[in-house]
This record gives structure tokens, C-alpha cells and sequence, in this order.
């Protein structure tokens, strides 16, 4: 009863994207950009195998350069493992994923809007 997605996507895609998408994440969430104090990233072994070291470095430095240039830890392993999709899904086999948890000192008490 499980629905398979196949996944595209390319070594640029994981290049570009991930510093994209963490961008509009803290614009989203209307952090300034200068409040950013770190963060740490995950990256799935599969976007180094696509990437090599040439595109995990491209991705790091955009990855940076989206989020001010801040401090940051990175690892890349795989596979992922764990509950995907809800609470209405087991527990799963992920690849080609990348994580990450961006630090600010903005307040825990302080409404996000």
C-alpha cells in the first residue's frame, strides 16, 4: 500500500537548491540574516557521489554565502533512515536528502511571525 516517487535531479540541483531553500527558509520565518550565528548540514552520500568533492565545495560555499557566512559543521553519510512523510508513514529509506538546522540568536520566547 506504500506509493513509490521516483526522484529526479542532477549535481547542480543539490549545488543550487539546498542554498536556496535555506534562504527563503530564514526570509519565511523573518529572521534577519544578520542574526544567523551558525549551523550544521547533513548531506546524504549520494549528493557526493554525484557531486564529488568539486560540487560538495560548491554546495558548502553556497550553502554559506546564502546564510551570511557564518560558522558551520557538515557531514555526509547515508542512508537516511526514519519517519518520512507524517505520522501516517512508517519508517523509511531515504537517499538524496540533505538537512540542515540554522542557529540564530533570536529568542526561543520571541513570536516568529
Amino acid at each position: 500500500g506504500q506509493k513509490v516517487i521516483a526522484m529526479h535531479g542532477s549535481a547542480k540541483d543539490v549545488e543550487v537548491r539546498v542554498a536556496k531553500v535555506a534562504k527563503a527558509v530564514i526570509k519565511n520565518a523573518k529572521i534577519e540574516l544578520s542574526r544567523v550565528s551558525g549551523f550544521f548540514s547533513f548531506s546524504c552520500g549520494t549528493n557526493a557521489a554525484m557531486g564529488g568533492n568539486n560540487g560538495m565545495t560548491r554546495l558548502a560555499e553556497n550553502l554559506s554565502d546564502s546564510l551570511g557566512w557564518v560558522p558551520s559543521l557538515a557531514m555526509c553519510g547515508g542512508p537516511e533512515f526514519g519517519n518520512q512523510g507524517g505520522d501516517a508513514y512508517k519508517s523509511f529509506v531515504g537517499s538524496y536528502m540533505f538537512s540542515a538546522i540554522v542557529f540564530s540568536d533570536v529568542p526561543v520566547t520571541e513570536k516568529l511571525e
